[in-house]
């Protein structure tokens, strides 16, 4: 097909959402954002994620935008992508490394030339007893794998040219995310990860 995206195997799509998307897959958008629900096991919401409506934004204004409203960018599930662009871009999600929506979706969003961003709850993700407990296994290794991605970003940016805005921009939403992720860490684990994040000199 012309567009990929992606559903993880224990959330569930609306069976609106591809009609609704219709209409931006026509005029060849390379990305298009709609909007993601949490629920619980018995499909009840539990949070509902909004997110800025735009069309006609390129890559980099709409990762500002989105940056400057403090928007949930990284996860992959969000979003339909252009499959032309997204293999003319070889993009590809890091193996083995946690947290890689999050080394992926925000250079995606900036190197788009053409993104949209639609008033629709198209994804439901779905919390379950196992997801809330999953999350605390490997944690150190979790925190690690976010400095593998920064320094990828930094690849990124230094392969790729960017406004200066856009370049700073990207920069403070990873590095904030690797500061917060101390936060998650306790005893030796946060000490071996704040060392780390200290000699980068973010």
């Amino acid at each position: 097909g012309d567009y990929i995206s992606f559903v993880d195997s224990d959330d569930y799509i609306d069976e609106e959402l591809y009609k609704n998307l219709a209409c931006y897959m026509e005029q060849d958008y390379d990305l298009i954002k709609f909007r993601i629900n949490t629920v619980d096991e018995s499909e009840k919401i539990i949070k509902q994620y909004k997110s800025e409506v735009f069309e006609k934004l390129s890559g980099e204004e709409a990762f500002n935008l989105l940056f400057s409203s403090e928007e949930m960018l990284e996860p992959s599930c969000g979003y339909i992508y252009n499959l032309k662009f997204w293999n003319e871009s070889k993009f590809k999600f890091e193996k083995g490394l946690y947290h890689e929506d999050f080394g992926l979706t925000p250079l995606v969003i900036i190197k788009a030339k053409r993104v949209a961003s639609i008033d629709f709850y198209g994804y439901n993700y779905v919390q379950t007893s196992n997801s809330i407990t999953r999350g605390n296994n490997n944690n150190l290794k979790r925190a690690l794998d976010l400095i593998v991605h920064y320094n990828n970003m930094i690849i990124f940016l230094n392969q790729n040219t960017f406004s200066k805005k856009t370049a700073e921009n990207i920069k403070i939403y990873y590095t904030n995310c690797l500061i917060l992720k101390a936060n998650e860490l306790t005893g030796k684990d946060k000490e071996i990860y704040i060392n780390k994040i200290k000699k980068m000199k973010l």
